[in-house]
């Protein structure tokens, strides 16, 4: 689980301010009881095969509104192999393979769509990744066999690292569409090579990943849900080891290393306060295939959390657009605007659409006020399919929604509320009257 995995959550959210800020961070658990030869698996009482793998996750991502952001992971986490080899005390059900930071990842993100103005309601948003990831981690090298009069490496009868030793190259590319408006799919591939070998000479091989899945608003802007099936696979390595045939060391492959894991991932959202979300995803094992004799771990558990908050003024947003925004005592800018002002009335035009998440929170509150002031009538305008002509002539200047307009009897613009000035439209709203004695 990354900064990706989180983004994936199908929200729809649009951007309201210059700059969208996220700051997470997830704890994942899973253990290792089983040694897989192939597809082929088995009990193990080794404890090489037997760990437990703690991991928390920190990630922050700044986001323009232009879909352009920038992402840093840092994991720091604890492997614990679970019992002693024979001859070991007894006593001691725990031994420490490695405890501390792993390898730290940058990540920089463009979502296609923005720079060419797309939207749509069926319209997928390709966004695309291009990262590194530094070798801060810890590297302990695994246990081979050396050369007459070499130092063996220090802790060889340890088999897991958090660290991998190596510089890194990412690239990532994710789709996200609807199929209806509380159901929305997802696509991804995920690959990174290594740039270069560890300090042994051990040179890991490419990996690839591809997800699929399908995300749900079981309760708009409250409570969201996902599966999707994720498949990865491990290219062979090489290591450097000494054949004492040739009395030299020579470059073979690494052969309890590599393969496929398919997984199926299901996940639930739940926006608890503004801004602030958890989220608890499982990673279910259904398919391993590996090269040699490895350990492979098995259902692992993960809970995040998320805080996102923008940065930036709204109006200053705005401006930059260069179209002229609307402003007191403007007339409706066009017929889906005139046709639904109520004579004689303050009206309340309501600009939403399907994919905008706080557009689905602010629209309940709308509606009960509309009951509760019969003098006020509520119009919605659904901008879900609407192109950039006619989002620049009924909201010229603004950088998203919701929009909430309120217009006076005499069909004039009274007040334009942007973004979050939305939550706050009864103090906009007139008084009633008192009714007369």
């Amino acid at each position: 689980m990354g900064d990706n995995d989180i983004s994936r959550q199908f929200d729809g959210a649009d951007q309201r301010r210059d700059y969208e800020l996220r700051l997470s961070t997830i704890y994942g658990f899973s253990r290792s009881t089983q040694q897989f030869s192939g597809s082929e698996a088995q009990e193990t009482t080794s404890p090489q095969y037997r760990v437990d793998l703690h991991l928390v996750t920190l990630i922050a991502a700044a986001e323009h509104r232009s879909g352009a952001a920038l992402g840093l992971v840092f994991p720091w986490g604890a492997i614990l192999r679970r019992d002693r080899p024979a001859g070991g005390s007894p006593t001691a059900v725990q031994e420490t393979y490695d405890v501390g930071p792993g390898d730290l990842e940058l990540r920089a993100r463009q979502d296609i769509g923005r720079i060419f103005g797309l939207r749509g309601k069926y319209l997928p948003r390709l966004v695309l990744s291009l990262g590194a990831v530094m070798p801060t981690g810890p590297y302990i090298p695994k246990s081979t066999i050396v050369a007459p009069g070499e130092s063996a490496p220090p802790e060889t009868d340890k088999y897991a690292s958090l660290g991998r030793g190596v510089w890194w190259l990412t690239a990532d590319a994710e789709l996200f569409g609807a199929l209806a408006d509380q159901l929305g799919w997802y696509a991804a591939f995920y690959t990174r090579t290594s740039l270069n070998m560890a300090e042994n000479g051990f040179d890991w091989g490419p990996e690839q990943r591809a997800s699929l899945g399908l995300s749900w608003r079981l309760w708009p802007g409250r409570l969201g849900a996902s599966v999707g099936v994720d498949w990865q696979r491990r290219g062979l390595s090489t290591e450097m080891v000494y054949d004492p045939l040739v009395g030299q060391k020579v470059r073979t492959t690494f052969i309890s290393g590599g393969g496929d894991w398919v997984d199926v991932l299901p996940s639930v959202r739940a926006e608890l306060v503004a801004g602030l979300a958890a989220t608890l995803t499982a990673r279910i094992p259904v398919y391993r295939y590996v090269e040699g004799l490895q350990g492979v771990q098995g259902v692992a558990g993960f809970v995040g959390l998320q805080y996102a908050f923008g940065a930036g003024d709204v109006a200053a947003a705005a401006a930059k657009s260069g179209l002229a925004p609307m402003g007191v005592g403007d007339g409706a800018p066009g017929p889906a605007v005139a046709d639904v002002l109520a004579a004689g009335r303050y009206t309340i035009v309501d600009y939403w659409a399907t994919w905008c998440a706080p557009c689905l929170k602010l629209s309940p509150d709308l509606e009960e006020f509309a009951k509760e002031r019969p003098d006020i009538a509520l119009a919605k305008i659904d901008v879900t399919d609407w192109d950039q002509p006619q989002l620049d002539r009924y909201l010229p200047g603004v950088p998203g929604i919701p929009v909430v307009d309120l217009w006076g009897p005499d069909g004039k613009l009274v007040k334009r509320l942007i973004g979050p000035q939305c939550n706050a439209f009864r103090l906009e709203l007139p008084v009633p009257a008192a009714p007369k004695p």
